[in-house]
């Protein structure tokens, strides 16, 4: 499995630069940024760190060839997104489920092998997956950059064929008043909570257990699809909306 990983689309994607550094003086904050049309609906509105960081998702086309290469989208900012999280949910969108291998890779910015290499067995239908990092017993340590990634894998033999996603998750302790005010707020409002303060993986995260719950799914799948849209994620918001 080592050998093939680094001979793989993997190897070549970081190979090519796609980690992202500059990451020191994170900051986040309480506060809820001014996006007109969220907060005209009502819905929360996700306000991102305060730093400057190139662009660190990649993905979202299809690089397969045929009618049965799939899109796929790591549902990610373009910038590193904050969890407070040692071992959080991750989510990404297939358009179409194909008789393929799925692999998920998680390796910190520095290292080369990674922590996390497995084959994704429970990709059965199209739409939002999960990885929960403690399926895997991997956990993030603070301040460390992590880039994740998926592949669907539609030729053993032509890794360059790989339809690749990847983005990038830091976790780190936030304020404890920013945790007090997630501690006292629930449904919704808890969501806009993470949101508001820049936590971008505990927000979605949040979310998708109020969805999976089954109550008003059809509000709660409008407020994601508003979150993937301010994070130009336009096109799996039109998928998923409710």
């Amino acid at each position: 499995m080592k050998d093939a990983y680094r001979q793989s689309g993997w190897r070549l994607a970081l190979a090519a630069g796609l980690f992202v550094t500059g990451l020191a003086g994170i900051v986040i904050s309480g506060t809820v940024a001014q996006a007109a049309e969220p907060e005209a609906t009502g819905f929360p509105v996700y306000k991102p760190p305060l730093r400057g960081t190139p662009v660190a998702r990649m993905g979202g086309g299809t690089r397969g060839e045929g009618d049965d290469a799939p899109e796929v989208y790591v549902l990610t900012p373009e910038h590193t997104g904050l969890t407070s999280q040692a071992q959080p949910v991750l989510y990404w969108y297939l358009s179409r489920a194909v008789k393929a291998r799925y692999e998920f890779v998680l390796m910190a910015e520095m290292d080369y092998e990674p922590l996390v290499e497995a084959e994704l067995k429970t990709v059965v239908s199209a739409g939002i997956q999960r990885i929960a990092l403690a399926d895997f017993g991997a956990e993030l340590k603070p301040g460390v950059p992590y880039q994740w990634s998926v592949a669907v894998v539609m030729d053993e033999d032509q890794r360059s064929g790989d339809i690749l996603a990847s983005g990038m998750i830091e976790h780190l302790v936030p304020p404890a008043g920013i945790m007090t005010r997630v501690a006292n707020a629930s449904g919704e409002a808890r969501v806009g909570q993470y949101a508001g303060a820049g936590l971008w993986y505990d927000a979605l995260q949040s979310l998708d257990e109020l969805i999976r719950s089954g109550k008003n799914v059809t509000r709660l799948e409008q407020v994601r699809a508003s979150l993937l849209e301010q994070v130009g994620l336009q096109n799996v918001a039109v998928a998923v909306g409710g």
